[in-house]
C-alpha cells in the first residue's frame, strides 16, 4: 500500500466517523432529550475500533516514510520536504 493510499484511507475513515458524530450532535441539539443515556458497550466498541484503525494506518504511514527516508535525514526534515 502506498503512502498516498494509506493517508487516503486514514482521512476517509476519520471523515466518515467525524461526519456521523457531527450529525448526531446536531440532532441532539435540535431535539434534546431529558433522559440521560448511559454510555454502553457499543459506544466503547466503536471508539476502540476507530482507535485501532487509526493506529494501524498511522503505523503503516510512518513505516513507509521511514523506508523512503535517506540516511542521515531526520524523520521530521524528510516529512517537511515531502
Amino acid at each position: 500500500m502506498t503512502l498516498r493510499k494509506t493517508l487516503l484511507t486514514f482521512l476517509t475513515t476519520t471523515t466518515i466517523l467525524s461526519t456521523c458524530s457531527l450529525r448526531q450532535s446536531i440532532e441532539d441539539l435540535l431535539n434534546p432529550s431529558l433522559a440521560l443515556e448511559a454510555v454502553g458497550f457499543n459506544t466503547w466498541a466503536v471508539l476502540a475500533f476507530s482507535f485501532m484503525v487509526d493506529a494501524f494506518v498511522l503505523q503503516r504511514s510512518i513505516h513507509q516514510i521511514n523506508e523512503n527516508r535517506p540516511d542521515g535525514v531526520s524523520f521530521w526534515k524528510h516529512l517537511k520536504k515531502a
